[in-house]
């Protein structure tokens, strides 16, 4: 859980953090991926925060659609 509150603390909407956390109830996994994810973003290519949020929201989103199949 702290990482998942180290890079949604700089997110406009309290959203991200709490999509991340549902999906963390759902898919332990899915969701270190996710966090593995965006911490390498954001310190090799030092991405804009809209993009760590663009891209937080759409790897949920996949995660959530390819967990109900």
């Amino acid at each position: 859980m702290r990482r998942l509150n180290s890079i949604t603390i700089t997110c406009s909407k309290p959203y991200f953090n709490h999509i991340l956390k549902v999906l963390a109830h759902e898919s332990l996994t899915s969701t270190n991926a996710i966090c593995d994810y965006i911490i390498a973003e954001v310190n090799e290519l030092n991405i804009k925060n809209s993009t760590k949020e663009w891209k937080i929201k759409t790897l949920v989103w996949l995660s959530n659609f390819l967990e109900k199949k």
